[in-house]
C-alpha cells in the first residue's frame, strides 16, 4: 500500500466496519445462528486486517517524513558550522 494513501485507506475502512458490526449487532439481536452471519464474520475479520495493513503503511509515511526532516536538520546544521568557521576566520588571529 503506498504510504501516502494509508489515513485515507483506514478511514474508509472504519466506516466499513462500523457497518459490519452494526450488522452483527443487527443480526444477533434478531437471534440469527452463527452461519447465518459467518459472511459478515469473514469479512469484518478481512476490514481488520486491511486496517492493519493501512496503519503500517502511515507508519511507514510518518518514519520518512522523521528522516527526511533529520537530514534536512544534518545539512542545515553543517552549513551552518561552515558559515562559523569562515565568519572566524576572516577575524583573524
Amino acid at each position: 500500500m503506498d504510504p501516502s494513501l494509508g489515513f485515507t485507506a483506514a478511514r474508509d475502512t472504519v466506516k466499513r466496519l462500523d457497518s459490519l458490526l452494526r450488522r452483527i449487532k443487527t443480526g444477533i439481536a434478531n437471534d440469527e445462528s452463527a452461519e447465518a452471519l459467518v459472511g459478515t464474520f469473514r469479512d469484518t475479520q478481512l476490514q481488520l486486517l486491511f486496517l492493519r495493513r493501512a496503519h503500517r503503511a502511515m507508519v511507514k509515511a510518518t518514519d520518512a517524513g522523521r528522516a527526511s526532516e533529520a537530514a534536512a536538520r544534518r545539512v542545515a546544521d553543517v552549513d551552518h558550522a561552515h558559515l562559523d568557521w569562515h565568519a572566524l576566520c576572516a577575524l583573524g588571529p
